[in-house]
């Protein structure tokens, strides 16, 4: 063992220090990046869970208002209370039209449409026409869907 081996193992263990370091900092920034992301993954989560549960609210109101006949007495939110004011004001529409109505987009309809028939203010019927087939059920106000309009002045 020469006097150059001594450097050799000195600039090694050295040089391996260096990069042992790089690498830490390395994983510190990339552990520190996770936990960033765990905790708006977090608070992102419990965001949904409340909206997860204020949802199945409405659901239960909806399915209790619909097992009593309480349809009329629903609140509703005011895109969906559009949606049974737009459909009121034509014979029968389809998803589409009441789209173009509103301003909005055909599924977002669809989905105002759905929860107004299962809240069993508006009827469906599905036409049987080749052009109109591809275009879903047609709506129209139910009993329960006028009475509920009446009741808050919007007829």
């Amino acid at each position: 063992m020469g006097l150059l081996d001594g450097f050799e193992r000195l600039i090694n263990e050295h040089g391996s220090a260096v990069i042992l370091k790089e690498r830490i900092a390395l994983a510190n920034d990339k552990y520190a990046a996770l936990e960033k992301k765990l905790s708006e993954s977090k608070k992102r989560c419990e965001g949904l869970v409340a909206e997860n549960e204020r949802l199945a609210a409405r659901v239960a109101e909806f399915e209790a208002a619909r097992s009593t006949g309480n349809a009329a007495k629903l609140e509703l939110e005011a895109d969906t209370e559009r949606a049974l004011m737009a459909v009121s004001k034509g014979q029968s529409l389809f998803a589409g039209e009441v789209a173009q109505q509103l301003g909005i987009g055909e599924q977002l309809a669809r989905h105002h449409l759905e929860v107004l028939s299962e809240a069993d203010l508006l009827n469906q019927s599905l036409t049987m026409s080749p052009a109109a087939r591809n275009a879903g059920p047609r709506y129209t106000l139910s009993p329960a869907g006028r009475k509920h309009l009446a009741q808050r002045g919007l007829l």
